[in-house]
């Protein structure tokens, strides 16, 4: 939602997943949680699966899924 320009319904849609996850533990995996937690929280050229948050690819190529050759990886 970030990427689209959707702040607000971002932080709404994370804020529920919390929500949830308090409520009704073991429903979403915790992996999940990490990943939206980073998607929520993150620059938005960083990769929410990026381990380390540097940002191995430039820009917003992640996004795309390109691996420099244009396929998906």
């Amino acid at each position: 939602c970030r990427v689209l320009g959707l702040e607000d319904e971002a932080e709404a849609f994370y804020e529920v997943l919390l929500d949830v996850v308090g409520e009704r533990s073991g429903v979403i995996s915790q992996k999940s949680v990490m990943f939206w937690r980073r998607a929520a929280e993150r620059p938005l050229d960083v990769a929410p699966e990026d381990e380390d948050g540097e940002g191995g690819r430039r820009g917003l190529e992640w996004l795309a899924g390109a691996d420099g050759d244009g396929d998906w990886e």
